[in-house]
């Protein structure tokens, strides 16, 4: 896989990458080498194939900018400039993935909130 996109220094991206648990090892390297990058605030989660199946045919209508999947894994990129403060990325990144946790736990109430943070989050920082 390429991550090619998340290149650009100008910019910084929270990833939250679903994998299922039988596929990491495979992936393991490609995906350190990912969360290695200082633009890069990465969240690996694991996931059955069900989840990664139905985050991939709903994921045009998620919160979000780049977006990937194949029949392992699903990741949701949010793409932000440069100079969001350290602690602002790191509350970005978690709102991130509670947001994507509560849509597979099927908490609507939970989605909206987190969808709401998020999306103020997208136009302060976007």
């Amino acid at each position: 896989m390429s991550w090619e996109i998340f290149q650009d220094p100008s910019k910084c991206f929270s990833v939250v990458l679903f994998v299922q648990e039988s596929d990491f090892s495979s992936r393991q390297k490609e995906i350190e080498r990912l969360g290695n990058q200082r633009n890069v605030r990465l969240v690996v989660q694991p996931c059955p194939y069900e989840g990664i199946e139905f985050l991939s045919r709903i994921g045009h209508q998620l919160i979000g900018h780049e977006v990937s999947s194949d029949k392992e894994l699903y990741w949701l990129a949010i793409e932000l400039r440069a100079d969001v403060p350290d602690s602002t990325f790191e509350e970005i990144s978690n709102q991130h993935i509670e947001y994507l946790t509560a849509i597979l736990e099927q908490k609507a109430e939970k989605v909206e909130q987190k969808g709401k943070l998020l999306r103020s989050y997208i136009e302060q920082y976007s």
